[in-house]
């Protein structure tokens, strides 16, 4: 119970800056498949 309390205040924008890296990968990830699957890479 005191740790749920501790760790909420700092939980939303944890999640968003995780969830940005995590999307920025993803990204990148995707945008390097795309370009060597069509030829342009």
């Amino acid at each position: 119970m005191k740790y749920r309390a501790y760790i909420l205040p700092g939980f939303p924008g944890f999640f968003i800056r995780n969830n940005a890296i995590m999307i920025f990968k993803v990204a990148l990830y995707f945008k390097n498949t795309l370009f060597r699957t069509s030829g342009a890479y």
